[in-house]
């Protein structure tokens, strides 16, 4: 069984590494991945999860979590992703299912109520508990299409499938590569700025050997070129691609790891991207212990730059990017499989924590992270920005940065194509630091939208997102 745990990651004033670990306190357990969102609209981030049914644990920190769950029967997940499937303005599912000897495809409607009907998009002849599953418009026709690292016909362990909706919840498949092994299954997103989805993912030759970590780039209807990033790639031991802009430049990065092979030699590495879908791969640790172990960019100290979460570790950027320092935030046993991470500012304070599968919440009792003025101002951004906003294109919620040099009274609103003001992010004051904002879209429909930040003392800049159901 796959558990979640909420990791407290407060930051630490600078030049101090975590001295001391963290209480816990048990919340809940789990199965299958999940995802932050704000489900009952109270300014707070809510977890949902598909495992045996739909569950939503609503945050009532700092009291408990309030659980619910919709019994769907017969009906079971190994992986999914929410998202507006039939472009109706809620919250359905796209999903597989799979074990040793069966497969599914499909996507729950969202009914209201919080009830859901389970659509089969197609039975496989072939299943597999390592699957994987994302969605997004991948022939930019306004809908919600799939990838899965396997086939319908054929081994689990061979192919992939692209799953193109026709605008009515049908869709028809177009198989890649049913001679390779695909894993490790990245988000759809655009890693070149050319408007279309784009992925990461491994895949390998079973009798040539390892092909390699590749980027898949889209080209807007359907179809996908191959760029190898990291040749002769080892895949016993690896995790999903998780991207994000690491180093502020406007277009997303990615962090990983893998073994070399399945006895020593663990990375820890994230990939520059030039803009243009082309990486660069930068290794932040090069020996650890090999298990399976789920990564994830954050910026835990509120200094203006990224940091690694591997497992029960951090690796603390020194500000080129290229230096880190390794600490443990918990004392479980770092062999311990940490399958999901997910950084999202849980307890709404400013700063970002981490959610894993251990049903713990490990707070700092002592040291409170938000920035002000009597602190060592070589700790503080520079200059106002607005950091680029991940995902994007986006189709739940999605998460910007915004860095501040000193106090200021804040506004953050969201626009839509017509300049009409549809949402507010923030507005009030906001201490010096870098705060996540966290924009969540469940009310609103597909399209574009700007986001505004501006504050009497010098913010003025906007970003566009694209929302996609």
């Amino acid at each position: 069984m796959l558990r979640i745990s909420l990791f407290l990651l407060m930051c630490l004033l600078p030049g101090i590494l975590f001295a001391q670990l963290w209480s816990d306190t048990f919340l809940f357990a789990s199965s299958g991945p999940f995802y932050t969102i704000d489900y009952d609209q109270d300014g707070d981030l809510d977890i949902l999860r598909l495992s045996s049914g739909v569950y939503v644990h609503e945050n009532r920190l700092p009291d408990d979590w309030i659980p619910s769950l919709n019994s769907i029967p017969e009906f079971w997940s190994t992986d999914s992703e929410p998202g507006d499937v039939e472009s109706d303005g809620d919250l359905d599912w796209i999903y597989y299912a799979g074990g040793v000897t069966y497969g599914a495809i499909g996507w729950l409607e969202n009914l209201g109520n919080w009830e859901f009907e389970v659509h089969v998009i197609s039975e496989l002849e072939d299943g597999s508990n390592r699957t994987m599953i994302s969605g997004g418009d991948i022939d930019n026709d306004g809908d919600i299409d799939i990838v899965l690292t396997q086939t319908s016909t054929g081994s689990a362990s061979y192919g992939m499938s692209i799953w193109t909706q026709e605008n009515n919840g049908t869709f028809t498949e177009t198989i890649i590569g049913d001679s390779l092994m695909y894993k490790n299954l990245s988000r759809l997103a655009d890693l070149n700025d050319d408007g279309n989805l784009d992925f990461i993912i491994n895949q390998a030759h079973p009798w040539l050997g390892m092909i390699g970590l590749s980027v898949a780039l889209g080209d807007g209807e359907g179809g996908f070129t191959m760029q190898v990033i990291i040749p002769d790639l080892h895949d016993t031991f690896a995790s999903e691609p998780k991207l994000g802009d690491f180093d502020f430049d406007g277009d997303l990065d990615f962090v990983f790891y893998h073994d070399e092979n399945q006895h020593y030699g663990e990375k820890v590495l994230w990939g520059e991207n030039d803009g243009a879908g082309n990486f660069t791969v930068h290794v932040v640790e090069n020996n650890l212990d090999p298990s399976r172990k789920a990564v994830e960019m954050l910026d835990c100290d509120n200094d203006g730059d990224m940091d690694i979460a591997y497992g029960p570790l951090l690796f603390i950027n020194e500000g080129d990017n290229l230096t880190f320092t390794e600490t443990l935030y918990t004392d479980i046993d770092p062999g311990y499989i940490f399958d999901h991470l997910v950084a999202a500012d849980i307890d709404n304070d400013g700063d970002t924590d981490l959610l894993n599968e251990e049903v713990r919440w490990f707070e700092n009792p002592t040291i409170d992270l938000a920035v002000d003025e009597e602190q060592d101002g070589s700790s503080l951004p520079s200059e106002f920005a607005l950091h680029p906003a991940y995902p994007n294109p986006f189709n739940a919620s999605t998460t910007l940065h915004l860095a501040l040099p000193h106090p200021a009274e804040v506004t953050v609103r969201v626009y839509n194509v017509m300049g009409q003001h549809v949402a507010t992010i923030a507005d009030g004051s906001m201490p010096a630091g870098v705060h996540p904002l966290t924009l969540d879209a469940s009310t609103l429909t597909s399209g574009i939208y700007f986001i505004h930040a501006s504050a009497p003392s010098g913010l003025d800049q906007m970003q566009k997102v694209m929302l996609v159901r």
